[in-house]
């Protein structure tokens, strides 16, 4: 957290100095705000005189700047620090949660951590403090059921605060499935949400359920256990994965296979790395290649490449070379290069457009390999609903949508914010300025 607002307070000095070297230092003594940040449930916040409020879409001011500090709104409530203690607010901006403690996290199940004094409990969304502030550790609730820590023991409570199983164990995670992994005397098993031990405390490491199986291990050989403790698969592989898509990765000595849920190995342990399935292909290592494989072993992308990623939505990004040197490209399950392999890096940005670099040029493609861009952008990131920022010569920034037009023009304002909630706040000389997706003005903050 303490990470977060230092790097917040850094941004701001940042561009106090950008906006004095773009305006003569004039726009920060005559424009109402410094400072707009990304638009989120319709609200975002602003900066004014080191203070932090909020304004709508429509640029009005919700609640004035008089915040310490001030973050985006979640499910109608927003974090707010005030006096140096924090509390909730919503759109109105009524403190539903005094500013009295010392930090509060978000909100997981309707409860969130609240802390004072360095003790722990919980606040629901009304500000009601549900459990008060008396254990050392917690984590937040999953299924029901929250992990506390008392005296250097652990136990569980529910949602009202009992305490369903006392503070007794020296390790407690979080509930998966029906059951929590919990450890004793270097011993690790599960517990129902009565507290009731339904697999014995005998394994040296333990995984959550996943799939209805869970990984553990003893004597540095691992297996899996179904909800019962029976061992499905027992312990007798050095390594193993999670199950993904039916199948899971396990190793036997310096090779990897797959395994099913019955235990069968279904895919012969051959490969000296193996991936999880991913739409219906697994990234496998032969002969110090990478290739790809399907759920009945057979190698339907030869292994030839000398880096290969993880499928994303129909396409995989493939390197020949060494990381310093060598090209990338994208191919689809086929194997086909939809991009071809011959540039100096690329990423796959969001659904459906991919992002390569080639010698000074940052290029988008579509999915079909299509090249989008027209402009000769420096940088470009990441789509978020429909746009990317991209920035052009000396910094400026703008937005492109997914045909690559420029639906906001880098250079045309002195300053570009980041999107968000289908707003995206600018600066012209001492104005700010709200566009929508479409870079049309829609509100005008003097």
């Amino acid at each position: 957290m303490k990470r977060k607002m230092l790097l917040k307070a850094g941004i701001l000095l940042v561009i106090a100095v950008m906006f004095g070297v773009l305006n003569g230092g004039k726009a920060l003594a005559n424009s109402k705000y410094l400072w707009i940040e990304k638009f989120s449930e319709g609200m975002a916040v602003v900066v004014k005189d080191g203070k932090y409020g909020y304004i709508n879409r429509s640029g009005k001011e919700i609640v004035a700047p008089k915040y310490e500090e001030a973050w985006e709104f979640k499910d109608g409530l927003a974090l707010i620090k005030r006096d140096g203690k924090y509390g909730y607010i919503n759109k109105s901006g009524k403190e539903v949660i005094k500013p009295k403690y010392d930090y509060i996290h978000g909100f997981k199940e309707g409860l969130a951590i609240a802390e004072n004094n360095g003790k722990l409990g919980y606040v629901n969304k009304k500000g009601k403090e549900v459990i008060k502030p008396k254990y050392n550790l917690v984590y937040d609730f999953k299924e029901g059921m929250a992990a506390v820590e008392k005296n250097g023991k652990w136990g569980y409570i529910n949602k009202q605060g009992t305490e369903i199983v006392k503070p007794k164990y020296a390790a407690a995670y979080d509930f998966s499935g029906g059951l929590a992994a919990v450890g004793l005397n270097g011993k690790y098993g599960y517990i129902n949400k009565k507290g009731k031990e339904v697999i014995k405390l005998k394994y040296d490491f333990v995984y959550g359920f996943d799939n209805g199986l869970a990984a553990v291990g003893k004597d540095d050989k691992w297996g899996y256990v179904d909800k019962q403790g029976r061992e499905v698969i027992p312990p007798k592989y050095s390594f193993v994965g999670s199950f993904n898509e039916g199948l899971a990765t396990v190793k036997l000595g310096d090779k990897w296979g797959y395994v099913d849920k019955s235990g069968k190995e279904v895919i012969a342990l051959q490969y000296t790395e193996a991936d999880y399935f991913f739409e219906g292909l697994a990234k496998i290592r032969k002969d110090n290649k990478y290739g790809y494989i399907n759920k009945l072993g057979e190698e339907v992308i030869p292994a030839k490449y000398d880096f290969a990623s993880i499928f994303y939505d129909g396409l995989a990004e493939v390197m020949l070379g060494s990381y310093e040197t060598g090209k990338w490209g994208f191919i689809d399950k086929t194997g086909k290069e939809v991009i071809a392999v011959e540039y100096d890096h690329g990423s796959i940005t969001s659904k459906d457009m991919i992002w390569v670099v080639k010698g000074d040029r940052n290029i988008l493609f579509n999915s079909s390999g299509k090249e989008v861009t027209t402009g000769n952008y420096s940088v470009v990131t990441v789509f978020t609903d429909g746009l990317c920022p991209v920035h052009a010569e000396y910094g400026n920034k703008g937005y492109i949508d997914t045909t690559g037009k420029e639906v906001v023009k880098p250079g045309k304002y002195d300053y570009v914010g980041e999107y968000g909630d289908g707003i995206i706040p600018v600066k012209k000389g001492n104005v700010w300025l709200l566009l929508d997706k479409t870079g049309k003005e829609i509100a005008t903050i003097k």
